[in-house]
Parts: structure tokens; C-alpha cells; sequence
């Protein structure tokens, strides 16, 4: 429960949105589609119009007799309270602050009505038709503050989409707070970050940890049977059934998989230093020939959503020769089957023993003979919607001086969802597209410690210009390495 008066502190004035911020609004689009099918043309369109279309929408009979009824009836059946949100705009009236509702949708009364709200601890009930735009428009959010008579400095702004709501509070100078689910303040290794124009950041609507960036926050459930990853494990399986099955997974992931992707996530990709983005991998292949890949290559990464490995797979066409070290109980989770196909290699937990280490050594010194490629996440520890590069440990780089194979680097961002998209996957979750960069060359003439240290570096710097990341606040190396 997140500290009321703590977050009123050197507040005078409160903003509140309404719509999946007094409420949970999760699955109400849908409900308003079944409800609403014989006029599904004009719910898409009030959606997304903008400009004069939006006007002449919120404008019409329709919008005010049938939809916004509508979503008022549907919001009291299946629609609970954030009891939260509700008790700090109470908080902020009870201690004499003005407070304010600013909806881009209108019926804000009924809507109070419907969620047992007092529409009394409000000063100001205001919509985006009255004021003549939507969020998170600067204008619109200067005259809220100028019916409040309040200033920018000292108000909270109060909503569940960054995009908007806090886009708005941003715009005029003003705080913001982000509800969505659960509390989300402002977490500090965000507060630094620098990126580029045009950069999107998701929101923050997971408790990221500030100071340990290896803590799993993904918890799987260990449910299948699976061998014992130790000594006698087979490692380097050439067998036929193994080599077909590696096979039918190189078609999986690149083919099925890959145009799942494209439709959920709208996964694309681009080489650095070109603006064209691209749906095929071809042009990437060609691009890969001009470097000297012959040994094979790591491939390198950002670990933020579950997909993740896929995407860098897919996106240079890797074929059925790629080998992925991963931790061996996630060979117990749902997902066993699918880390297999892809080439997954289980790494032996200290306690199979220094045996188990060495026939895992051994085996990867085998593939790296037959020229097989291995892609590594550095970050360790899956964090869903990221931003920021976390440390990397130095396996992989260890890995790339031994073998003398080059660090292939990748990055992994993020675009909004919108139009279109909301309707393909959920609306918290955003696109995905990944920028690959040009190989880097372990030098083997070079001390191992010190060439390790420099490849992480050079990698870790390389991702974050890769990401559109200006100033990054982890380092490169972890503190307690």
C-alpha cells in the first residue's frame, strides 16, 4: 500500500484521469465490442479520431445515447474500484489541496455515480471535448491548471498511461503518478536515463529493482520431468532424432513463431546506420557476408519479454546450427519443450559438481569446432519491458576470447501500441523491433582478463547506442564481480 501523505508532500493541487485510474478498465474494450457489434464502424472511430473527426464524434446522439451509456452500465457491472485511487483524491480534499477530474471521455458523473464515488472531494469535473483536445495536449492541460488556479510545480498528476497522462503532467512542468494494476513511483535508474528524441520508453508498471540487476522477477513453475543435468548428460547430442529435432525447430521458431511475432508484437528489424526497417531477413543475411563470420559468431542481447531469443534468431534467419547456454531448471518449466527446439544447452548447478562443468566445457568446445553459432544474454535475469541495459557478466566474453568468435550485438526496443495493434495483443505491452550492429573482434594477442573487460565494455556501450540510450544507469561490470 502505497504512502498517501508521502506522496501529497509539497502538493496543493491533485489531477485524477478517470477512465483505468478510479477503475480497473482491463477488458472493458472488449465487452463494449459484444455489446456494440451492430455499430462496430463508429466505436473503432471514435478510438481513434483525432482533430475534427474526434469533434464531430463526441459531437453526435449516437456517442452520448448509446456509447457512453453504454460504458457507464458496463463500467458499474464488471468494472471494480481502485479503493487507492480513490481514498488519495478523499485525502487530498480532506486536507483542503483542490482536486480534479480531466477525462478524455465525458459522462464523468455517471461514471462517479456507477463506482460509489463522491463526486463532492473533486473541485473540478472536466473532459477533453470541453476543452477542445485530447491527452496529453499541453493546451488542454494548461487550462485545467488555469481553472484550478493552480501552478505546475505544485501539482500531482494522477493516470494509467504514461503516454498520455504523464506526457501531459511533463508537458506543463507538473509531477505524475502511475497507477496501472498496482502503485508505480518513479523508479531512479529511470529518473537518469537519457535517451535519444524519439526514443520510446515503455512505462514502469513492474517493481524494478534499484540495486540488485540479477533479482528474478519471473517466477516459472517447475513441473516437468526433465534428466538430471549432470556428468553424464548428453551435451553434444549429434544424434539423427537430435539433429531432426533441431531441424523442425529451426523451422518453428523462424518460420511460425516468426510470423507470430510480427502479428502480436509487430516485430521488425534493422542494421545500424540504416533507416529502412525490414519484415524479411534477406537483406540481413547479405549484409553478414561482408564480415568474417567463418568461425560463427555470439550473438548478444538486452533479455526484456519472453520472446526475446526468438526475435534475434529470426532476425538474421540463424539456422538449426545455433547453440544457446540457459539455466538447467528452466528445462522443468512449460517452456522445456520450446528451449530444446531452439537449441538450448543446460548449464549444470554448482551442486552436479566440477565434473558436470567439464563435460559442458567440453561440449561447447566441440560445437565451436564444427562452426556453430551461440547467443548469450549477459543480463542473466529476464525483465519484462526494460529499459534501461543492466551489468553484464562476462561469460559470453569469455566464451568469445576462447573461441575467438566475434560478439554479434543486438537491441531489442520498443514502440507504442497503437491503432491497429491494440487489437492484435495487450494494450500494456508494447511493439517490438530489434537494430543489429556490426560484429566485434576479440584480439587473442591481447591478456584475457584484459581483452574480456574491453569486449564487455565495447558490447555494453554499443547496445546502449544501439537502444537509443544516451546516458545508461547501470555500469558495465557488476559492483560485486
Amino acid at each position: 500500500m502505497i504512502d498517501v501523505k508521502h506522496v501529497l508532500n509539497g502538493v496543493n493541487s491533485v489531477v485524477l484521469d478517470l477512465d483505468g485510474t478510479l477503475y480497473d478498465k482491463r477488458g472493458l474494450s472488449k465487452r463494449m465490442v459484444r455489446h456494440l457489434w451492430w455499430c462496430l464502424p463508429l466505436i473503432l472511430v471514435d478510438r481513434l479520431a483525432k482533430g475534427r473527426m474526434w469533434r464531430w464524434i463526441v459531437s453526435t446522439r449516437w456517442h452520448r445515447e448509446v456509447y457512453l451509456k453504454t460504458m457507464v452500465a458496463l463500467i458499474g457491472k464488471h468494472c471494480p474500484r481502485r479503493d487507492e485511487v480513490v481514498e488519495l483524491a478523499q485525502t487530498a480534499h480532506q486536507m483542503g489541496l483542490k482536486t480534479a477530474i480531466y477525462s478524455d471521455y465525458g459522462a464523468v458523473e455517471e461514471k462517479l455515480k456507477v463506482l460509489k464515488v463522491d463526486k463532492s472531494n473533486f473541485d473540478l469535473l472536466i473532459t477533453a471535448p470541453e476543452l477542445g483536445g485530447l491527452k496529453p495536449s499541453k493546451a488542454c492541460a494548461m487550462q485545467v491548471l488555469e481553472r484550478m488556479h493552480a501552478k505546475p510545480e505544485t501539482t500531482l498528476f494522477v493516470g494509467d498511461r504514461d503516454e498520455k497522462d504523464g506526457e501531459a503532467a511533463r508537458s506543463v512542468g507538473a509531477k505524475f503518478l502511475l497507477v496501472n494494476g498496482n502503485w508505480k513511483m518513479e523508479n531512479k535508474r529511470y529518473v537518469d536515463l537519457q535517451v535519444t528524441e524519439g526514443t520510446y520508453v515503455p512505462p514502469v508498471t513492474t517493481d524494478y529493482p534499484e540495486d540488485d540487476p540479477y533479482v528474478g522477477l519471473y517466477q516459472p513453475v517447475y513441473d516437468r520431468d526433465f534428466p538430471a543435468v549432470d556428468a553424464t548428460y548428453p551435451y553434444f547430442d549429434e544424434s539423427r532424432h537430435n539433429r531432426r529435432r533441431s531441424f523442425w525447430g529451426y523451422i518453428f521458431v523462424l518460420r511460425t513463431l516468426g510470423f507470430l511475432l510480427r502479428i502480436r508484437y509487430g516485430l521488425r528489424w534493422r542494421i545500424e546506420g540504416q533507416n529502412r526497417w525490414r519484415r524479411s531477413s534477406c537483406g540481413v543475411r547479405r549484409w553478414l557476408k561482408q564480415f568474417d563470420l567463418s568461425r560463427g559468431a555470439i550473438t548478444v542481447a538486452n533479455h526484456c519479454y519472453r520472446h526475446d531469443c526468438a526475435s534475434v534468431l529470426t532476425s538474421i534467419h540463424a539456422s538449426y546450427h545455433t547453440r544457446i547456454p540457459m539455466f538447467a531448471p528452466n528445462f522443468r518449466t512449460k517452456d522445456q519443450y520450446f528451449l530444446t527446439l531452439v537449441g538450448g544447452i543446460p548449464i549444470p548447478e554448482p551442486s552436479a559438481g566440477l565434473s558436470a562443468m567439464k563435460a559442458f566445457n567440453a561440449a561447447f568446445d566441440q560445437y565451436n569446432a564444427k562452426g556453430y553459432w551461440f547467443h548469450i544474454f549477459p543480463e542473466a535475469k529476464r525483465w519484462d519491458w526494460y529499459k534501461p541495459l543492466r551489468p553484464f557478466q562476462k561469460g559470453a566474453f569469455t566464451m568469445a576470447y576462447k573461441y575467438n568468435k566475434p560478439i554479434l550485438p543486438f537491441a531489442v526496443t520498443y514502440r507504442e501500441r497503437t491503432g491497429i495493434w491494440r487489437l492484435l495483443g495487450p494494450k500494456d505491452e508494447p511493439l517490438t523491433q530489434v537494430i543489429i550492429g556490426a560484429p566485434i573482434y576479440p584480439d587473442t594477442t591481447q591478456p584475457r582478463a584484459a581483452e574480456t573487460e574491453r569486449l564487455r565494455q565495447l558490447t555494453h556501450q554499443t547496445i546502449c547506442r544501439l537502444a537509443g540510450i544516451e546516458h545508461n544507469t547501470w555500469p558495465a561490470k557488476p559492483e560485486n564481480e
